[in-house]
């Protein structure tokens, strides 16, 4: 079953790499391209409707075009990094602006009283900026230096799931046990 889903979500990120790839081809043409047929586009509108082209005319032409190319290549490269600041600010503006955890619900527990490893059972838990959305955890263990992948579709509550085991999700009723260290690289937006 696990290596199903895994196999999955690989072929659909596959899927999508794919599609990413075949962007950077069109955009990689259309830099290389577009300048030059434009300038020919040009030059034959020039030579039939105007006078002669002449060198100094064609030369400057070309230049500008070739000037033209460079922020062709760097439009894509210049959107995708205001994407991610933007959904950066996002997180971090949510993540200020939320109260310190009160509750021993998350990471930091007592290690006299708490075994080592992370166990939930029949836990409910809401953030604090949306009440009205509940994560519900049937059972979630993880032994120590056990690897553990959290598998599902957007909007499942894998990162929920994450902010629940860390504190920063306020937690309902269930039991929440989490001993030892616990360590959290999110993912790239």
């Amino acid at each position: 079953f696990f290596e199903d889903e895994i196999s999955k979500v690989r072929r659909r990120e596959l899927r999508l790499s794919f599609w990413n790839a075949m962007m950077k081809v069109i955009n990689v043409a259309c830099v290389f391209c577009v300048p030059p047929m434009t300038a020919f586009a040009i030059f034959i509108n020039y030579e039939f409707n105007k006078d002669r082209l002449v060198s100094s005319v064609a030369f400057t032409t070309l230049s500008l075009f070739n000037i033209l190319r460079f922020p062709l290549v760097v439009l894509p490269k210049a959107l995708r990094a205001v994407s991610e600041a933007h959904a950066s600010l996002q997180r971090l503006e949510a993540y200020l602006l939320e109260d310190a955890p009160t509750n021993n619900t998350g990471a930091g527990g007592s290690k006299n009283t708490v075994l080592p490893g992370v166990h939930i059972e029949n836990a409910v838990f809401h953030h604090p900026s949306n009440p009205n959305w509940h994560l519900h955890v049937p059972r979630f263990d993880v032994r120590p230096g056990q690897v553990v992948a959290v598998v599902g579709r957007i909007g499942a509550g894998k990162s929920s799931l994450i902010q629940a085991i860390l504190g920063n999700m306020i937690k309902e009723h269930g039991a929440t046990q989490v001993g030892g260290r616990v360590s959290y690289v999110p993912q790239n937006p």
